[in-house]
């Protein structure tokens, strides 16, 4: 829904950082005889971003009460302990470099396009299936706690069925149209959300956002959202265009639709471009 730059800092150097913060003398030394097979799984999975087939790393499946061998002698544990105590304890030093991923989305969740702020780091492949990338930044994505929770551990099985990663999808997933809603006429007025993504797109592509907007339970969450905003162009209908004709009331809602302060496939900039093509809203006086 948003694409982020890449973070600026490199596995090695989170994991060296991480390390730092780690008292035992042994256990900074398991993890550093092994730090460039974690370096190169990091490796594997940018490989795997750049080609957007997430499906061909390998998964660490562990049945309830084991603690799978991952890389080298480091064990699953070892890994979640790495983002847990380390990286996101506030008092580790590492827990600067979470922050600054953390910020870097200026407090707009980029799985649903800013309706919650970013409060916690969601691993776009959850740590329980990929404990290897449990502190790979590019692994490590700004967001909000519906989103995080809502998503949970899934998994995709094929590449259809992977959301959207904000970091490293082509720019036709931000710079077109993808996202449509049908105006519900009535008191109050209610909006059905929906994909329609471009005729052009592959089906792979088209399969994805779907995917997407599944995975986050966008089409309730926006229509909760425009279900308040849409006050807003009732409340000038009533005062400031109450005279206006309905093609006049009409441009001024796909002015709304153009707004830049909206991202182009967002709650609100959707509700707009759905509000400006309803012939009953138009002719509305409320």
């Amino acid at each position: 829904m948003k694409s982020l730059a890449l973070p600026p800092m490199e596995y090695e150097q989170v994991l060296n950082e991480c390390l730092s913060g780690i008292g035992s003398v042994d256990l900074r030394n398991l993890y550093q005889s092994f730090i460039t097979e974690i370096s190169v799984a990091g490796n594997q999975y940018m490989s795997a971003a750049n080609c957007g087939d997430y499906t061909v790393l390998p998964q660490t499946i562990a049945s309830r009460g084991t603690d799978p061998v991952v890389i080298g002698s480091i064990c699953k544990s070892h890994f979640i302990k790495l983002y847990e105590n380390y990286l996101r304890n506030s008092k580790k030093p590492a827990r600067a470099i979470y922050d600054r991923i953390l910020v870097s989305s200026n407090g707009k969740c980029p799985y649903c396009g800013g309706i919650g702020h970013t409060s916690t780091l969601d691993h776009y492949l959850p740590k329980a299936n990929y404990p290897q990338f449990s502190v790979l930044p590019i692994n490590l994505l700004p967001c909000c706690k519906d989103c995080n929770t809502g998503k949970g551990n899934l998994v995709a099985t094929a590449v259809e069925d992977q959301s959207l990663h904000p970091y490293f999808e082509q720019n036709h997933f931000f710079n077109e149209i993808w996202v449509s809603a049908n105006v519900i006429h009535g008191d109050p007025i209610g909006f059905e959300y929906f994909v329609s993504p471009p005729a052009h797109w592959s089906l792979i592509d088209k399969r994805r956002v779907v995917a997407h907007f599944n995975d986050f339970d966008l089409s309730r969450r926006f229509s909760l959202e425009a279900g308040v905003g849409v006050g807003e162009p009732k409340r000038l209908r009533r005062g400031y265009f109450k005279n206006f004709s309905p093609e006049v009331f009409q441009q001024i809602l796909c002015d709304g639709a153009e707004n830049s302060d909206f991202l182009l496939n967002g709650w609100n900039r959707t509700m707009y471009r759905a509000l400006s093509n309803d012939d009953w809203f138009l002719n509305q006086e409320f």
